[in-house]
C-alpha cells in the first residue's frame, strides 16, 4: 500500500488545526464508509464525505472535550433530567445548546450539563442568550 491516504489526512489534520478546528479522528469502523465516500467525491458527490467529515471533527472535538472536563462529569446531568426541573422539554435543551444558547457537554451522544447557579438555564422569554417559546408540553 502507498502512503496517499495517510499523507492526505495528515494534511487535511492540518488544514484543521490552522482553521481553529481539532483533528478529524475517523475510526476504524468507519473506514468503509469512508473509502465510499471518497468514491463518491470523485464522482463529484462530495455531500457523503462532508457529513463524514464532519463526524470525525465532532469526534475530535468531544475527546477533546472529555478530556478537559474529566473532573466535573460526576456532577453533570443529562438534559433529560435537567428538563424535569424546568419549564422546558430535553428537545427544547438540546435545541438551545446546538444554537450555542446553552453550555453542555456530549457524551455518548447525549448532552449533558452542570446544574448549578452561576451558569442558570434561559429565563423564558429572555432577549439577551435566551429562549423564546417552546416550553415544555403539560402531559
Amino acid at each position: 500500500m502507498d502512503g496517499n491516504g495517510r499523507v492526505g489526512r495528515l494534511v487535511l489534520n492540518l488544514l484543521l488545526l490552522r482553521a481553529g478546528y481539532p483533528l478529524a479522528l475517523l475510526l476504524r469502523d468507519w473506514r468503509v464508509g469512508y473509502l465510499q465516500a471518497l468514491a463518491r467525491a470523485d464522482r463529484g458527490d462530495v455531500t457523503a464525505l462532508t457529513n463524514l467529515l464532519g463526524r470525525a471533527v465532532e469526534a475530535g472535538l468531544d475527546r477533546y472535550l472529555d478530556a478537559s472536563s474529566a473532573g466535573r462529569m460526576e456532577d453533570e446531568l443529562p438534559l433529560a433530567t435537567l428538563a424535569q426541573q424546568s419549564e422546558y422539554s430535553a428537545a427544547h435543551l438540546g435545541w438551545l445548546v446546538r444554537q450555542g444558547r446553552l453550555a453542555a457537554t456530549k457524551r455518548g451522544g447525549r448532552w449533558y450539563r452542570h446544574p448549578c447557579g452561576a451558569c442558570p438555564l434561559p429565563q423564558r422569554g429572555s432577549r439577551r442568550g435566551g429562549a423564546t417559546g417552546r416550553p415544555r408540553r403539560e402531559a
